[in-house]
């Protein structure tokens, strides 16, 4: 399968301008499995997992053989739906069915790599070097050898090839009696796609297909769940993070940013801001309009201890969250 099939076009800033790469899913195995990304660029940088490290092609193979990169998962492993605490949520894996192998994401990396530079121009290549090295003051302190690599620009291209900024939704798509976890794709003109290989529609036929069920928060346990092309997934145990009308509101706010508007958390800190500096019945209305505006799922991590200090001006009895009424096992939080 071509990278394009799988894959989203995206771009990272360098001094030497826009480079072009794609992103597509992968399996990190650190101490609980994650459902992530992989981003591979035309110069040969590899970026996965959090913060800016980038790798180059050789470092990306051996994590692969390490088992810290893959296409599997073990059963009764834990998995979060994504790299991030605060996304669709988590499950034990009941079973798992692969549809790809750790080669084929080897191949279909170098597949990658040759098709955005086909005469391999300034490619970074550390030669084999994994780790940089020893300093002798801490001789027992290995450290990978990487480049600083910022975080992926999801783009689309238009027909004059202008750069359409789009950031992407972790869903559940339940399509044809067959349930999928993917990215819904939101750009900034207003368009969307339901994963790599989608059709490009507007923004507010998601929204329709998620007021209907069929892009939603949450899979049903016992299903088996198509994780993008990597494999079939069984979950039990499964721990659900946001309610369906938060995920359309999510996504609402994530269209509104793209599109240079002000985000419901940064909207709602300012008429705290304004409110406090000048207490008022109508500036108490507009904080509480504005906190109705965040998606509860959103609250807790987006607006922190302010949370608890605007439920107290408005009244309000301390914030249980998050639409989940069970607690998750990784993080010892109660989240309903």
């Amino acid at each position: 399968m071509s990278p394009q099939q799988v894959s989203w076009p995206v771009t990272r800033t360098t001094p030497q301008g826009q480079i072009r790469g794609r992103s597509r899913a992968i399996f990190l195995h650190h101490s609980v499995a994650q459902f992530a990304r992989i981003d591979v660029y035309s110069d040969g940088v590899i970026k996965y997992g959090d913060g800016t490290n980038g790798y180059d092609f050789g470092s990306f193979v051996k994590a692969i053989h390490r088992g810290s990169i893959g296409t599997l998962l073990r059963r009764n492993a834990w998995l979060h739906f994504e790299e991030r605490l605060s996304g669709l949520g988590t499950c034990t894996v009941d079973d798992f069915r692969p549809l790809t192998t750790a080669d084929d994401l080897i191949d279909w990396t170098r597949t990658t790599i040759d098709e955005l530079n086909p005469n391999a121009m300034e490619l970074l290549d550390f030669g084999g070097a994994e780790y940089e090295d020893v300093d002798p003051r801490y001789p027992n302190l290995r450290r990978f050898r990487t480049v600083i690599a910022t975080f992926a620009q999801y783009a689309k291209y238009d027909a004059t090839d202008e750069n359409i900024k789009g950031q992407p939704y972790r869903v559940a798509v339940h399509e044809n009696g067959e349930w999928r976890v993917t990215d819904w794709m939101i750009y900034a003109d207003g368009t969307s796609q339901l994963g790599p290989a989608g059709a490009i529609v507007s923004f507010r036929d998601i929204v329709a297909y998620a007021s209907a069920g069929m892009v939603t928060s949450s899979a049903p346990e016992g299903q088996w769940i198509n994780m993008e092309g990597l494999g079939l997934l069984k979950p039990k145990k499964a721990f659900w993070r946001i309610s369906p009308d938060g995920l359309i509101a999510e996504a609402a706010d994530i269209l509104a940013k793209l599109q240079g508007k002000v985000g419901c958390l940064p909207y709602c800190l300012g008429t705290l801001r304004s409110y406090l500096e000048n207490p008022s019945r109508e500036s108490l209305d507009v904080l509480r309009e504005a906190y109705g505006r965040i998606p509860t799922h959103m609250r807790e991590t987006g607006l922190a201890i302010r949370e608890h200090q605007i439920r107290i001006l408005l009244g309000l009895p301390p914030a249980a969250h998050t639409d989940n009424y069970e607690a998750d096992p990784l993080s010892g939080i109660r989240i309903s």
